[in-house]
Protein backbone atom coordinates (compact mmCIF):
# COMPACT_ATOMS: atom_id res chain seq x y z
CA UNK A 1 0.00 0.00 0.00
CA UNK A 2 1.23 3.16 -0.79
CA UNK A 3 0.87 6.48 1.62
CA UNK A 4 0.41 9.82 0.79
CA UNK A 5 3.70 10.76 1.58
CA UNK A 6 5.19 8.03 -0.72
CA UNK A 7 3.18 9.54 -3.27
CA UNK A 8 5.60 12.67 -2.90
CA UNK A 9 8.23 10.95 -4.54
CA UNK A 10 9.21 10.29 -8.19
CA UNK A 11 8.99 6.71 -8.96
CA UNK A 12 12.71 4.64 -9.73
CA UNK A 13 13.41 4.80 -13.53
CA UNK A 14 12.79 1.20 -14.81
CA UNK A 15 15.74 -1.16 -15.65
CA UNK A 16 16.02 -2.45 -18.85
CA UNK A 17 15.75 -6.22 -19.41
CA UNK A 18 16.27 -8.78 -21.94
CA UNK A 19 13.21 -9.75 -24.55
CA UNK A 20 10.67 -8.02 -26.54
CA UNK A 21 7.63 -7.28 -25.74
CA UNK A 22 4.62 -6.31 -28.33
CA UNK A 23 2.00 -3.58 -27.16
CA UNK A 24 -1.47 -4.83 -27.65
CA UNK A 25 -3.69 -2.22 -28.99
CA UNK A 26 -7.43 -2.03 -27.86
CA UNK A 27 -10.06 0.60 -27.06
CA UNK A 28 -10.66 1.35 -23.43
CA UNK A 29 -13.96 2.56 -22.15
CA UNK A 30 -13.44 5.61 -19.94
CA UNK A 31 -16.63 7.23 -20.12
CA UNK A 32 -16.99 6.69 -16.32
CA UNK A 33 -14.21 8.65 -15.61
CA UNK A 34 -14.74 11.54 -18.00
CA UNK A 35 -16.58 14.98 -16.99
CA UNK A 36 -19.93 15.37 -17.36
CA UNK A 37 -19.35 18.18 -19.70
CA UNK A 38 -15.65 17.82 -21.09
CA UNK A 39 -13.88 21.11 -22.67
CA UNK A 40 -14.22 20.75 -26.12
CA UNK A 41 -11.42 20.22 -28.87
CA UNK A 42 -11.85 22.67 -31.93
CA UNK A 43 -10.61 20.80 -34.64
CA UNK A 44 -11.19 21.55 -38.80
CA UNK A 45 -14.20 18.64 -39.59
CA UNK A 46 -12.09 18.72 -42.88
CA UNK A 47 -9.07 16.88 -41.32
CA UNK A 48 -9.63 15.38 -37.95
CA UNK A 49 -6.71 15.25 -35.45
CA UNK A 50 -4.96 11.82 -35.30
CA UNK A 51 -3.92 10.97 -31.98
CA UNK A 52 -0.79 9.23 -31.79
CA UNK A 53 -0.11 7.21 -28.24
CA UNK A 54 3.55 6.13 -27.94
CA UNK A 55 3.99 5.22 -24.27
CA UNK A 56 5.63 1.53 -24.32
CA UNK A 57 9.17 0.65 -26.33
CA UNK A 58 9.18 -2.59 -28.38
CA UNK A 59 11.51 -3.82 -26.10
CA UNK A 60 11.66 -5.09 -22.51
CA UNK A 61 10.63 -2.96 -20.06
CA UNK A 62 7.77 0.05 -20.46
CA UNK A 63 9.51 3.50 -20.58
CA UNK A 64 7.65 5.91 -18.58
CA UNK A 65 7.33 7.98 -20.52
CA UNK A 66 4.45 9.21 -23.11
CA UNK A 67 3.72 11.53 -26.25
CA UNK A 68 0.42 12.33 -27.28
CA UNK A 69 1.64 13.99 -31.00
CA UNK A 70 -0.83 15.92 -32.76
CA UNK A 71 -1.35 16.12 -36.43
CA UNK A 72 -3.02 18.42 -37.91
CA UNK A 73 -2.83 20.52 -41.01
CA UNK A 74 -4.84 23.64 -39.23
CA UNK A 75 -3.28 25.95 -36.53
CA UNK A 76 -5.29 23.72 -33.63
CA UNK A 77 -3.06 23.82 -30.66
CA UNK A 78 -3.62 21.32 -27.82
CA UNK A 79 -2.71 21.52 -24.15
CA UNK A 80 -0.66 19.39 -22.21
CA UNK A 81 -4.05 19.07 -20.34
CA UNK A 82 -6.10 18.55 -23.42
CA UNK A 83 -3.41 15.56 -23.92
CA UNK A 84 -3.54 13.85 -20.80
CA UNK A 85 -7.36 14.01 -21.50
CA UNK A 86 -7.02 12.18 -24.64
CA UNK A 87 -3.72 9.91 -23.55
CA UNK A 88 -6.29 8.08 -21.06
CA UNK A 89 -8.99 7.56 -23.13
CA UNK A 90 -6.73 6.05 -25.27
CA UNK A 91 -4.60 4.00 -22.84
CA UNK A 92 -5.57 0.39 -23.19
CA UNK A 93 -2.52 -1.53 -21.33
CA UNK A 94 -1.20 -1.53 -17.68
CA UNK A 95 2.14 0.00 -19.17
CA UNK A 96 0.28 2.71 -21.26
CA UNK A 97 -1.21 4.08 -18.24
CA UNK A 98 2.47 4.02 -16.42
CA UNK A 99 3.43 5.96 -19.09
CA UNK A 100 0.86 8.84 -17.95
CA UNK A 101 2.77 9.47 -15.18
CA UNK A 102 4.68 12.67 -17.01
CA UNK A 103 1.44 14.34 -18.19
CA UNK A 104 0.00 13.81 -14.64
CA UNK A 105 -0.60 17.50 -12.38
CA UNK A 106 1.97 16.73 -9.59
CA UNK A 107 0.86 15.90 -6.44
CA UNK A 108 0.14 18.79 -3.77
CA UNK A 109 2.60 20.04 -1.48
CA UNK A 110 0.30 20.11 1.26
CA UNK A 111 -2.31 17.99 2.51
CA UNK A 112 -4.52 17.46 4.17
CA UNK A 113 -6.39 20.10 2.43
CA UNK A 114 -9.55 21.48 3.61
CA UNK A 115 -13.01 20.26 2.38
CA UNK A 116 -16.37 21.81 2.10
CA UNK A 117 -20.00 20.66 1.02
CA UNK A 118 -21.29 23.33 -2.09
CA UNK A 119 -24.52 23.93 -2.60
CA UNK A 120 -26.65 25.72 -6.03
CA UNK A 121 -24.98 26.66 -8.58
CA UNK A 122 -20.98 25.96 -8.40
CA UNK A 123 -18.10 27.28 -10.65
CA UNK A 124 -16.55 23.86 -11.26
CA UNK A 125 -13.20 23.37 -12.12
CA UNK A 126 -11.46 21.47 -14.89
CA UNK A 127 -9.11 18.80 -13.19
CA UNK A 128 -7.17 18.51 -16.40
CA UNK A 129 -6.18 22.24 -15.80
CA UNK A 130 -4.82 21.86 -12.61
CA UNK A 131 -1.30 22.50 -11.95
CA UNK A 132 -1.28 20.67 -8.40
CA UNK A 133 -3.89 17.43 -7.88
CA UNK A 134 -4.72 16.30 -4.41
CA UNK A 135 -3.88 13.51 -2.29
CA UNK A 136 -5.37 10.01 -2.57
CA UNK A 137 -6.85 10.41 0.81
CA UNK A 138 -8.28 13.92 0.49
CA UNK A 139 -10.45 12.81 -2.71
CA UNK A 140 -11.47 9.58 -0.77
CA UNK A 141 -12.80 12.03 2.54
CA UNK A 142 -14.18 14.63 -0.50
CA UNK A 143 -16.22 11.59 -1.62
CA UNK A 144 -17.22 10.56 1.54
CA UNK A 145 -18.33 14.29 2.35
CA UNK A 146 -20.83 14.60 -0.68
CA UNK A 147 -22.00 11.07 0.28
CA UNK A 148 -22.49 12.09 4.21
CA UNK A 149 -23.81 14.98 2.74
CA UNK A 150 -26.70 13.05 0.38
CA UNK A 151 -27.90 10.75 2.87
CA UNK A 152 -28.43 13.87 5.41
CA UNK A 153 -30.27 14.91 2.51
CA UNK A 154 -28.79 18.42 1.86
CA UNK A 155 -28.39 17.37 -2.02
CA UNK A 156 -24.86 18.86 -2.09
CA UNK A 157 -23.71 19.79 -5.77
CA UNK A 158 -19.94 19.54 -5.22
CA UNK A 159 -17.38 19.94 -3.03
CA UNK A 160 -14.57 22.93 -2.69
CA UNK A 161 -11.28 21.73 -2.21
CA UNK A 162 -8.54 24.21 -0.66
CA UNK A 163 -6.68 25.75 -2.77
CA UNK A 164 -7.99 23.56 -6.20
CA UNK A 165 -11.42 25.07 -6.74
CA UNK A 166 -14.82 23.35 -7.08
CA UNK A 167 -15.44 19.60 -8.65
CA UNK A 168 -18.51 17.95 -9.28
CA UNK A 169 -18.80 14.22 -8.16
CA UNK A 170 -17.59 13.18 -11.75
CA UNK A 171 -14.44 15.52 -11.30
CA UNK A 172 -13.48 13.79 -8.12
CA UNK A 173 -13.56 10.17 -10.27
CA UNK A 174 -11.26 11.73 -12.41
CA UNK A 175 -8.59 13.19 -9.33
CA UNK A 176 -9.06 9.67 -8.37
CA UNK A 177 -8.25 8.51 -11.61
CA UNK A 178 -5.11 10.30 -11.20
CA UNK A 179 -3.94 8.69 -8.20
CA UNK A 180 -4.47 5.37 -9.60
CA UNK A 181 -2.27 6.07 -12.60
CA UNK A 182 0.61 7.52 -10.09
CA UNK A 183 -0.15 3.90 -8.33
CA UNK A 184 0.16 1.76 -11.42
CA UNK A 185 3.81 4.15 -13.03
CA UNK A 186 5.08 2.87 -9.35
CA UNK A 187 3.93 -0.71 -9.29
CA UNK A 188 5.02 -1.36 -12.86
CA UNK A 189 9.06 0.51 -12.40
CA UNK A 190 8.92 -2.15 -9.16
CA UNK A 191 7.48 -4.98 -11.23
CA UNK A 192 10.64 -4.22 -13.37
CA UNK A 193 13.00 -4.63 -10.61
CA UNK A 194 11.18 -7.92 -9.41
CA UNK A 195 11.46 -9.64 -12.95
CA UNK A 196 15.25 -8.57 -13.60
CA UNK A 197 15.74 -10.68 -9.97
CA UNK A 198 14.34 -13.66 -11.39
CA UNK A 199 15.60 -16.51 -12.65
CA UNK A 200 13.78 -17.46 -15.97
CA UNK A 201 14.18 -18.22 -19.46
CA UNK A 202 13.91 -15.27 -22.00
CA UNK A 203 11.16 -16.54 -23.59
CA UNK A 204 9.54 -16.50 -19.94
CA UNK A 205 10.67 -13.24 -19.27
CA UNK A 206 8.51 -11.98 -22.29
CA UNK A 207 5.03 -14.22 -21.59
CA UNK A 208 5.21 -12.45 -18.36
CA UNK A 209 6.11 -8.72 -19.35
CA UNK A 210 3.63 -9.54 -21.68
CA UNK A 211 1.24 -10.06 -19.81
CA UNK A 212 1.72 -7.81 -16.98
CA UNK A 213 2.27 -4.55 -18.74
CA UNK A 214 1.10 -5.42 -22.76
CA UNK A 215 -2.45 -6.89 -22.31
CA UNK A 216 -5.50 -5.40 -22.30
CA UNK A 217 -6.79 -4.15 -19.07
CA UNK A 218 -10.79 -4.92 -20.43
CA UNK A 219 -9.58 -8.40 -21.10
CA UNK A 220 -9.22 -11.38 -18.65
CA UNK A 221 -5.78 -12.81 -19.12
CA UNK A 222 -7.73 -16.30 -17.79
CA UNK A 223 -11.04 -17.18 -17.48
CA UNK A 224 -12.54 -20.07 -15.21
CA UNK A 225 -16.48 -20.08 -15.07
CA UNK A 226 -17.92 -16.95 -14.74
CA UNK A 227 -14.77 -15.30 -13.24
CA UNK A 228 -11.85 -13.53 -15.36
CA UNK A 229 -8.72 -12.62 -14.07
CA UNK A 230 -7.53 -9.49 -15.35
CA UNK A 231 -4.09 -7.70 -15.70
CA UNK A 232 -4.46 -5.76 -12.70
CA UNK A 233 -5.41 -9.31 -10.41
CA UNK A 234 -2.26 -10.59 -12.58
CA UNK A 235 0.09 -7.80 -11.25
CA UNK A 236 -1.10 -8.92 -7.21
CA UNK A 237 0.96 -11.86 -7.66
CA UNK A 238 4.64 -9.89 -7.82
CA UNK A 239 6.32 -8.53 -4.88
CA UNK A 240 4.55 -9.69 -1.86
CA UNK A 241 1.18 -7.85 -2.69
CA UNK A 242 -1.78 -9.38 -1.24
CA UNK A 243 -4.29 -11.15 -3.84
CA UNK A 244 -7.62 -11.22 -4.23
CA UNK A 245 -10.24 -13.77 -4.29
CA UNK A 246 -10.88 -14.09 -7.85
CA UNK A 247 -7.20 -15.38 -7.96
CA UNK A 248 -7.36 -17.97 -5.13
CA UNK A 249 -10.72 -19.05 -6.75
CA UNK A 250 -9.53 -19.65 -10.43
CA UNK A 251 -6.30 -21.26 -9.58
CA UNK A 252 -7.59 -23.56 -7.24
CA UNK A 253 -10.27 -24.42 -9.74
CA UNK A 254 -7.66 -24.67 -12.41
CA UNK A 255 -5.81 -27.40 -10.38
CA UNK A 256 -9.33 -28.82 -9.73
CA UNK A 257 -9.46 -29.23 -13.67
CA UNK A 258 -5.70 -30.33 -14.08
CA UNK A 259 -6.20 -33.09 -11.38
CA UNK A 260 -9.77 -34.56 -12.87
CA UNK A 261 -8.19 -34.50 -16.27
CA UNK A 262 -5.66 -36.71 -14.70
CA UNK A 263 -8.30 -39.37 -13.44
CA UNK A 264 -8.31 -37.71 -9.69
CA UNK A 265 -12.01 -36.89 -9.56
CA UNK A 266 -12.38 -36.72 -5.29
CA UNK A 267 -12.07 -33.21 -4.52
CA UNK A 268 -15.08 -30.40 -4.36
CA UNK A 269 -13.77 -26.79 -3.84
CA UNK A 270 -16.15 -24.26 -2.74
CA UNK A 271 -15.78 -20.52 -3.53
CA UNK A 272 -14.92 -17.63 -1.36
CA UNK A 273 -18.67 -16.89 -1.79
CA UNK A 274 -19.15 -19.82 0.33
CA UNK A 275 -19.83 -17.70 3.56
CA UNK A 276 -22.47 -15.58 1.83
CA UNK A 277 -24.30 -19.25 0.75
CA UNK A 278 -24.24 -20.32 4.08
CA UNK A 279 -25.45 -17.73 5.90
CA UNK A 280 -28.91 -16.87 4.01
CA UNK A 281 -31.90 -18.31 5.22
CA UNK A 282 -33.10 -20.05 1.93
CA UNK A 283 -32.09 -23.63 2.10
CA UNK A 284 -33.03 -24.35 -1.80
CA UNK A 285 -30.78 -21.25 -2.76
CA UNK A 286 -27.79 -22.98 -0.66
CA UNK A 287 -28.37 -26.76 -1.77
CA UNK A 288 -28.16 -25.21 -5.53
CA UNK A 289 -25.06 -23.43 -5.08
CA UNK A 290 -23.63 -26.74 -3.25
CA UNK A 291 -25.13 -29.15 -6.12
CA UNK A 292 -23.14 -26.40 -9.10
CA UNK A 293 -19.99 -27.08 -7.08
CA UNK A 294 -20.59 -30.61 -6.91
CA UNK A 295 -21.71 -31.52 -10.23
CA UNK A 296 -18.41 -31.90 -11.77
CA UNK A 297 -17.64 -34.66 -10.27
CA UNK A 298 -18.05 -38.07 -12.61
CA UNK A 299 -19.62 -39.67 -9.45
CA UNK A 300 -20.24 -38.48 -6.21
CA UNK A 301 -19.83 -41.74 -4.32
CA UNK A 302 -16.03 -41.04 -4.80
CA UNK A 303 -16.14 -37.37 -2.92
CA UNK A 304 -13.55 -37.70 -0.24
CA UNK A 305 -12.44 -34.32 0.29
CA UNK A 306 -13.48 -30.50 0.56
CA UNK A 307 -11.65 -27.75 0.40
CA UNK A 308 -12.93 -23.89 1.64
CA UNK A 309 -10.34 -21.07 1.82
CA UNK A 310 -11.41 -18.51 4.88
CA UNK A 311 -10.47 -14.88 4.64
CA UNK A 312 -9.86 -13.15 7.50
CA UNK A 313 -9.12 -9.34 7.79
CA UNK A 314 -6.22 -8.76 5.61
CA UNK A 315 -5.33 -12.48 5.73
CA UNK A 316 -6.53 -15.94 4.04
CA UNK A 317 -6.65 -19.62 5.30
CA UNK A 318 -7.81 -22.90 4.55
CA UNK A 319 -10.13 -25.19 5.44
CA UNK A 320 -9.83 -29.55 4.43
CA UNK A 321 -12.37 -31.32 5.25
CA UNK A 322 -11.34 -35.27 5.23
CA UNK A 323 -14.65 -37.30 4.64
CA UNK A 324 -12.63 -40.38 4.27
CA UNK A 325 -10.70 -40.27 7.55
CA UNK A 326 -13.85 -38.07 9.43
CA UNK A 327 -11.19 -35.00 10.22
CA UNK A 328 -11.65 -31.58 9.62
CA UNK A 329 -8.54 -29.27 9.44
CA UNK A 330 -7.88 -25.20 9.58
CA UNK A 331 -4.37 -23.86 9.15
CA UNK A 332 -2.64 -20.19 7.94
CA UNK A 333 0.90 -18.91 7.88
CA UNK A 334 0.52 -17.05 10.79
CA UNK A 335 -1.25 -19.84 13.00
CA UNK A 336 -4.38 -17.42 13.33
CA UNK A 337 -7.17 -18.27 15.41
CA UNK A 338 -10.00 -19.58 12.70
CA UNK A 339 -13.51 -16.65 12.37
CA UNK A 340 -15.89 -18.22 14.42
CA UNK A 341 -18.63 -18.58 11.23
CA UNK A 342 -16.21 -21.16 9.65
CA UNK A 343 -16.84 -24.15 11.51
CA UNK A 344 -20.54 -23.60 11.52
CA UNK A 345 -20.78 -23.00 8.28
CA UNK A 346 -19.08 -26.42 7.33
CA UNK A 347 -21.18 -28.27 9.16
CA UNK A 348 -24.30 -26.42 7.60
CA UNK A 349 -22.79 -27.44 4.31
CA UNK A 350 -22.06 -31.13 5.22
CA UNK A 351 -25.77 -31.60 6.75
CA UNK A 352 -26.86 -29.83 3.32
CA UNK A 353 -24.72 -32.69 1.56
CA UNK A 354 -26.05 -35.73 3.42
CA UNK A 355 -29.46 -34.43 2.87
CA UNK A 356 -29.13 -34.36 -1.34
CA UNK A 357 -26.66 -37.26 -1.26
CA UNK A 358 -28.34 -39.48 1.36
CA UNK A 359 -26.67 -42.93 -0.78
CA UNK A 360 -22.94 -41.00 0.00
CA UNK A 361 -21.71 -43.56 2.66
CA UNK A 362 -19.37 -40.80 3.46
CA UNK A 363 -22.01 -38.26 4.31
CA UNK A 364 -23.61 -40.94 6.37
CA UNK A 365 -21.38 -41.01 9.24
CA UNK A 366 -22.33 -37.43 10.13
CA UNK A 367 -19.15 -37.20 12.25
CA UNK A 368 -19.30 -33.31 12.04
CA UNK A 369 -21.80 -33.40 14.51
CA UNK A 370 -20.24 -33.83 17.37
CA UNK A 371 -16.74 -32.21 16.01
CA UNK A 372 -15.44 -29.17 18.88
CA UNK A 373 -13.10 -27.66 16.58
CA UNK A 374 -10.65 -28.10 13.68
CA UNK A 375 -7.30 -29.48 13.86
CA UNK A 376 -4.11 -27.64 12.36
CA UNK A 377 -2.64 -29.22 9.44
CA UNK A 378 0.87 -27.55 9.35
CA UNK A 379 0.79 -24.89 6.86
CA UNK A 380 4.35 -23.68 6.77
CA UNK A 381 4.92 -20.86 8.80
CA UNK A 382 4.49 -17.17 7.12
CA UNK A 383 7.20 -15.22 9.48
CA UNK A 384 9.97 -13.75 7.77
CA UNK A 385 13.71 -15.40 8.31
CA UNK A 386 15.50 -12.69 7.23
CA UNK A 387 15.37 -8.66 6.88
CA UNK A 388 14.58 -9.64 3.16
CA UNK A 389 10.48 -10.44 4.74
CA UNK A 390 9.75 -12.97 1.97
CA UNK A 391 6.78 -14.12 2.20
CA UNK A 392 5.16 -11.90 4.72
CA UNK A 393 2.19 -10.93 2.26
CA UNK A 394 1.64 -14.19 0.58
CA UNK A 395 -1.20 -16.03 2.58
CA UNK A 396 -3.12 -16.02 -0.18
CA UNK A 397 -0.46 -17.78 -2.52
CA UNK A 398 -0.28 -20.28 0.65
CA UNK A 399 -3.46 -21.35 0.26
CA UNK A 400 -3.31 -22.02 -3.25
CA UNK A 401 -0.12 -23.84 -2.78
CA UNK A 402 -1.68 -25.86 0.12
CA UNK A 403 -5.12 -26.73 -1.64
CA UNK A 404 -2.94 -27.49 -4.75
CA UNK A 405 -1.30 -30.34 -2.90
CA UNK A 406 -4.24 -31.45 -1.18
CA UNK A 407 -6.22 -32.04 -4.45
CA UNK A 408 -3.07 -34.11 -6.04
CA UNK A 409 -1.87 -35.69 -2.41
CA UNK A 410 -4.97 -36.42 0.24
CA UNK A 411 -4.63 -36.12 3.56
CA UNK A 412 -1.05 -37.55 2.59
CA UNK A 413 0.63 -34.25 2.78
CA UNK A 414 -0.67 -33.40 6.40
CA UNK A 415 2.37 -31.67 8.27
CA UNK A 416 4.44 -32.61 5.26
CA UNK A 417 4.41 -29.59 2.87
CA UNK A 418 7.43 -29.67 0.58
CA UNK A 419 7.82 -25.43 -0.08
CA UNK A 420 8.49 -22.46 2.34
CA UNK A 421 7.28 -18.96 2.01
CA UNK A 422 10.56 -17.68 2.09
CA UNK A 423 10.70 -19.15 -1.23
CA UNK A 424 7.77 -17.52 -2.23
CA UNK A 425 9.25 -15.03 -4.65
CA UNK A 426 9.57 -18.06 -6.79
CA UNK A 427 6.96 -19.88 -6.03
CA UNK A 428 5.07 -16.46 -7.37
CA UNK A 429 7.05 -16.86 -10.65
CA UNK A 430 6.04 -20.42 -11.19
CA UNK A 431 2.03 -19.51 -10.57
CA UNK A 432 2.36 -16.83 -12.80
CA UNK A 433 3.99 -18.77 -15.57
CA UNK A 434 1.17 -21.51 -14.61
CA UNK A 435 -1.64 -18.94 -15.14
CA UNK A 436 -0.24 -18.15 -18.81
CA UNK A 437 -0.03 -21.84 -19.35
CA UNK A 438 -3.65 -22.29 -18.56
CA UNK A 439 -4.73 -19.27 -20.71
CA UNK A 440 -2.99 -20.68 -23.30
CA UNK A 441 -5.56 -22.90 -25.71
Amino acid sequence: MVSDTDMLTEPTPLQDLSGKCHPIATNLDLDSAMLNEPAPILIPESEPAKCNLESVTSHSSPQLKAAVVIEDQGETILSQQTALQVAMAKASTRGEEAALHSLLPPLASKFPLALQPVYGKTSNADPFSLTERPCKSDIQKAQKVLLDAKKAGMNPTGIDIEGKGQFSESALCILKRFCTLADTTRKVSAEANWLSKMKCSPEDLVRLQDALWHHPTNHPILKYGKKGLDSTSFSDLVEERYIDSFVIDICIGKFLDDARENGKNDTVYFPTEFYDWMSCNDKNFQQLQLNETTKHLSNIDDLQQILVPVYMPNHWGLIFVDLAQKEMYFDDGLQSAVPTMSLPSVKLSLELLSEMYPHHPLFQTRFWKNYPRFRRFGMPSQAPVNSKMIGIGSCGIGVIMAARDMIQNGSSCINNFLWRFSDMDQHRKTLMLQILDWSTP
